[in-house]
């Protein structure tokens, strides 16, 4: 009965032991398990922020659109208006003008600056009084 008895001793000895090293693992999983939740915690907290800034950037570059838009529409408007607008100089007179500049042969010094103003504002005819746009009082914010 001694010997049954030790036996019996022994394998609760053993039994025992493996609830000890049974309840390390499950402790060692959960301790394992908080560590991941944390991270996923921390990865979604990232990926929160970097849907924020995403958002931030497609509506400034929607903004961005909308104003090069706007620009360009202005710009049209400005080339319209500027389009009233005429030089009362042909193509063929430019090129004359030109080659007899002192540009084409010289540095432009003070002196040769005097001469090409003066130069350029003989050219210059009177425009045509239906070339040029009248602005009223009324008309000034128009333009």
């Amino acid at each position: 009965g001694a010997a049954i008895a030790d036996k019996t001793s022994e394998a609760l000895e053993d039994i025992k032991n493996g609830a000890v090293k049974t309840a390390d693992i499950v402790n060692e999983i959960a301790t394992l398990s908080n560590e991941q939740a944390l991270a996923i915690s921390q990865i979604n907290e990232g990926l929160g922020q970097i849907d924020k800034v995403t958002q931030t950037n497609t509506a400034s570059a929607e903004e961005s659109a909308s104003a090069a838009e706007e620009l360009s529409g202005q710009a049209n408007e400005l080339k319209k208006m500027i389009g009233k607008f005429k030089l009362d100089v042909k193509a063929g007179d430019l090129d004359d003008d030109l080659s007899d500049s002192p540009l084409s042969s010289q540095s432009l010094d003070s002196g040769g600056q005097d001469r090409l103003l003066d130069e350029g504002r003989k050219k210059i005819d009177e425009p045509n009084p239906e070339d040029v746009i009248s602005l009223d009082d009324d008309d000034f914010g128009k333009y």
